[in-house]
């Protein structure tokens, strides 16, 4: 976890455990992560999430992304690995993130466009 992080408050209902907080990673880095799983695996739940995270203000670093990973996600970007684990990522969108997100997704063509154009800007590279 990079510098920056912060013990978040835990919140829950359970009569008598009390308050406690965890450690948690910064927005900008949960973020780079995001970024760099959307070049390499084929869970849609990054892609939803890069989404509502860059929707809430939390910007891409490319020198962060890059940082996870050398220029692997940049190569992976520009060989189109992305455009096909997209693909695939379209195939699962309804089921993956269905139980995570209240009321299911957004329409995965709006989701994907928004995220591509946002990853585009960033890295300097069409996915």
């Amino acid at each position: 976890m990079a510098a920056g992080g912060a013990a978040r408050p835990v919140l829950h209902s359970y009569e008598g455990l009390g308050s406690f907080s965890v450690p948690a990673m910064p927005a900008g880095e949960i973020m780079a992560e995001k970024v760099r799983a959307l070049a390499y695996t084929r869970h849609p739940r990054h892609l939803h999430d890069a989404w509502f995270l860059h929707r809430r203000g939390v910007g891409i670093d490319a020198a962060m992304v890059e940082g996870k990973d050398g220029v692997g996600v940049r190569r992976g970007v520009r060989s189109g690995h992305a455009a096909r684990e997209a693909a695939e990522k379209s195939r699962h969108w309804t089921k993956d993130p269905r139980h995570l997100v209240p009321g299911g997704p957004p329409p995965f063509e709006a989701v994907s466009e928004y995220v591509r154009a946002a990853v585009s800007d960033a890295m300097g590279a069409r996915i």
